[in-house]
């Protein structure tokens, strides 16, 4: 009983010190795009490629596979240094705004070496300031901070300027809207050669693949409420259920972790809309349904613990509950409110 009680303990202490980086990240990121989820998509890809590069026979330490994702969370930390006026500039920078951007690199990193200096031994923060520093350099020297080529750039940041990117393509952002996936692995596959490692480029290609596979609840038009916003939301949730049980992570607890981080985090910022919704349309069931979420945070939370365990049926668990709680909360309590929502007239 000790033992577990042990382990439960290092379990809560591992999820504490997880969600204080990812808050800390989120004081920059959420400056620059709409959710700050950005980071945990980036962790998640940074984690399945370095996966995927060792499974091709490159050798990874064990410390780095347990540790770049989560590393990867800090990496434009820095920005919390950049003037919103940049940051948040709709158009092209011109060159002394470029050089002030570009300072993210180094200002992250060296707060980041402080933070491992203070803990020594941290691989977390000795990875997170080398990602942090390099991940914009480029494969052909053209980067910065250092113009640094090839294997001269640190694996870590090389990896995490692919994900980076990648994820940065297919998001939103004040300057430009979303790219469709495919073109964005396309740009990435261009690129090749000359701004990514070749080696990394076409892990990422093999991750989204096996992702793609992850198809176990399909989106119905059915599920949807009438709302735009809304259907999107539930488009989103419904294809992380779906990642839960995909090929490599339902056996992997840190990618499998990854996806319920980010399905907890866009969870929480779906809830909070839906509810805005619904206390803008003097819904009469609002407690209610605030309960209903409240109650289903909680049982993921709880099942996200366990992954510290030796369950190895916990992807299947997790699987059935959000996929049931997911489909029945759609086309069930959300079908109450939806009934009340202003249709559009032809």
């Amino acid at each position: 009983m000790e033992a577990w009680i042990s382990s439960a303990a290092e379990r809560r202490a591992e999820r504490t010190q997880k969600v204080a980086l990812i808050a800390l990240a989120d004081l920059a990121e959420n400056r620059d795009t709409d959710t700050g989820e950005h980071i945990l998509r980036v962790a998640r890809l940074t984690h399945e490629i370095t996966r995927e590069l060792a499974a091709r026979g490159l050798r990874v330490p064990p410390d780095f596979m347990r540790n770049v994702g989560l590393a990867s969370i800090l990496h434009d930390v820095g920005k919390v240094a950049v003037p919103d006026s940049i940051l948040l500039k709709p158009g092209p920078l011109d060159a002394d705004e470029r050089r002030q951007m570009e300072t993210h690199t180094l200002r992250g990193a060296a707060v980041l070496r402080k933070a491992a200096a203070m803990l020594a031994g941290s691989v977390q923060f000795e990875l997170a300031a080398e990602i942090a520093e390099f991940h914009h350099e480029r494969w052909d020297g053209k980067g910065y901070p250092h113009g640094l080529a090839a294997e001269a750039i640190p694996l870590s940041a090389r990896i995490v300027a692919v994900a980076d990117v990648y994820d940065a393509l297919t998001s939103d952002r004040p300057y430009k809207k979303a790219w469709p996936e495919l073109r964005a692995l396309e740009y990435v596959a261009e690129q090749a050669g000359a701004h990514f490692d070749p080696q990394v480029a076409e892990a990422l290609t093999v991750v989204l693949e096996a992702r793609a596979q992850a198809r176990s609840i399909p989106w119905t038009t059915a599920m949807s409420v009438g709302d735009e916003t809304m259907d999107h939301d539930h488009r989103i949730l419904l294809a992380l259920v779906n990642q839960v049980s995909g090929p490599g992570t339902a056996s992997d607890p840190i990618a499998l972790e990854f996806v319920l981080d980010e399905l907890l985090g866009y969870t929480a910022l779906h809830f909070a809309r839906e509810e805005k919704l619904m206390e803008s349309m003097g819904y009469p069931d609002l407690e209610e349904h605030r309960t209903i979420h409240r109650q289903m945070l909680d049982e993921v939370r709880q099942l996200q613990l366990r992954l510290g365990e030796s369950h190895a049926d916990i992807g299947d668990d997790l699987t059935q509950f959000l996929g049931d709680w997911l489909t029945r909360h759609i086309l069930v309590e959300d079908r109450r409110y939806a009934s009340l929502l202003p249709r559009e007239t032809p």
